[in-house]
């Protein structure tokens, strides 16, 4: 009996290793991938920041998605609104089966327009987090969760040490129901990248300054962590205005993504770019009211609204 009882412990001490080191691979793929990642950041040319509702059209995401596997892109990036519908949960669902069938990787950013960071929401940030994160896990296609875009921007608003926290809690509500997804946050400044470090499982900055200085800060960030490094976005306007002939326009941008591209190139840095297409559309929510912000947020694209390429194609993909 004794014997039989000896085996069964052994018996079951293999499988629940096995297990065990089934989801350590599980997520070490993952951070591989994260680190080859060749990325973008992904709305529809005419349904930028509202994509998903009303507006949601599979049929052009299908197609999108088939022009961004020919650009032998990996992974897209993509938003969720705060207070996001069922509706708005099953479309998400049917954008990552699209990105499955595509070999899409996709990091999906939570809280998108959030910016309270109260307390008081915590209830119903839980069950925003366990209905989207609870439908998604185990997706083939889920690479990895992006907590909040750019929540730095709000330290200016909303005090640093209630904006961390917030994040560090979120991390915690993420992880409690997601163990072996990667997470991260999209930090809209390299010199905050830092902050909760040790929380997330790999780093995420964003990146639109004159290029010379990308290097700098991606090896800044090298020398405070081992973890991956990802850069998250970069990009270039060609909106062309009488007040800045010089800066901006189709060549210009062509000339900053080949700079940049040679850095990424160098310094083999995983990274999306902002972004696939040209916008019709800004929502005022995004830059504020005044039309040039708009008119200027909406020319980041490397085709136009239009789907023909613009010179910075041929400086990202040629």
């Amino acid at each position: 009996m004794k014997k039989y009882l000896i085996y069964a412990l052994l018996l079951l001490s293999y499988f629940g290793k096995s297990q065990q080191e089934m989801a350590l691979t599980i997520s070490s793929k993952k951070l591989q991938q994260l680190s080859n990642l060749k990325g973008v950041n992904y709305y529809p040319t005419n349904t930028a920041w509202n994509m998903f509702g009303e507006n949601f059209n599979r049929d052009v995401i299908t197609n999108d998605f088939q022009l961004i596997h020919s650009l032998n892109i990996n992974t897209i990036r993509i938003f969720i609104p705060y207070k996001a519908s069922i509706e708005d949960i099953n479309q998400l669902i049917e954008v990552l089966d699209e990105a499955h069938k595509h070999n899409l990787g996709a990091i999906v950013t939570l809280f998108d327009f959030y910016g309270t960071y109260l307390d008081s929401d915590q209830e119903q940030n839980k069950s925003y987090v366990s209905t989207i994160v609870g439908a998604l896990t185990g997706h083939k296609a889920l690479l990895a969760w992006d907590i909040k875009n750019e929540p730095d921007l709000d330290f200016t608003n909303r005090s640093k040490s209630q904006v961390l926290k917030w994040l560090k809690n979120t991390i915690c509500l993420i992880k409690n129901i997601d163990s072996k997804t990667p997470i991260t946050i999209g930090w809209a400044k390299a010199k905050n990248a830092i902050y909760l470090k040790d929380e997330v499982d790999f780093i995420c900055f964003h990146f639109y300054d004159e290029p010379t200085l990308l290097k700098k800060e991606y090896q800044l960030l090298q020398e405070q962590t081992n973890k991956v490094i990802v850069l998250g976005e970069f990009g270039k306007s060609s909106h062309l205005s009488f007040w800045k002939m010089l800066k901006n326009g189709e060549k210009v941008q062509a000339t900053y993504l080949s700079e940049i591209k040679e850095i990424i190139k160098t310094n083999s840095i995983p990274f999306m770019l902002w972004t696939l297409y040209d916008f019709n559309e800004v929502p005022i929510k995004v830059v504020g009211k005044k039309k040039r912000y708009r008119k200027q947020q909406q020319k980041f694209g490397i085709y136009d609204t239009h789907g023909n390429k613009k010179r910075a194609y041929y400086s990202i993909f040629e």
